[in-house]
């Protein structure tokens, strides 16, 4: 997600009519878009429809309702579609965070069946313990945090850090698969 994640704006009206009247918008600019006055060249559009088939399905200069038919750059933070306020919110609620914050979180909520909110952010920032290249890495970087060993050493080397890795997973912490490699990890 390096860039602005971006919503597919289309009118329902439209839409239900069987055309497609709409356009990509920058995610902070969802919930006032209608206002916006590149709407205009999309009306222009609309009513050069053939036989006037705009006009039958509702009035082209009001565009009354819009909603968001596509999104990119919001990972698992919008599934499906949503109002364009919808997307607006789900972006003022993670534009602090960095990208692979934004990732995690996406992938945290997806993980739980949640939908973004700042209660869920919150929850979120408590449990997130950050990026690794595996759970099995995650577990060796701990252990060498905390005791502050080789565990490249003896006796260290000897130990089946995938085992080890499943057994730590399974009471205290989970691993969620980060979606360009790597894994998330969140304390419960």
């Amino acid at each position: 997600m390096n860039e602005m994640p971006r919503v597919w704006i289309g009118c329902i009206g439209c839409y239900n009519g069987g055309f497609l009247v709409g356009e990509w918008v920058d995610a902070d600019e969802a919930d006032t878009y209608a206002e916006m006055d590149q709407w205009t060249s999309l009306i222009d559009s609309a009513r050069n429809w053939p036989n006037g088939k705009a006009q039958a399905y509702h009035i082209v200069e009001a565009h009354e309702e819009l909603w968001c038919y596509d999104s990119e750059g919001f990972g698992d933070l919008i599934k499906g579609e949503c109002s364009p306020g919808q997307a607006a919110e789900v972006w003022q609620l993670v534009e602090d965070l960095g990208d692979d914050e934004r990732d995690a979180f996406g992938a945290w909520l997806a993980n739980q069946h949640l939908s973004a909110d700042s209660d869920h952010l919150k929850q979120f920032q408590d449990s997130y313990q950050g990026r690794a290249d595996s759970a099995e890495d995650y577990v060796r970087d701990w252990i060498e945090e905390c005791d502050g060993v080789d565990t490249s050493q003896f006796p260290y080397s000897c130990i089946d850090w995938d085992a080890a890795a499943r057994e730590f997973f399974m009471s205290d912490y989970d691993a969620l698969d980060a979606p360009d490699g790597g894994v998330f990890i969140f304390s419960h």
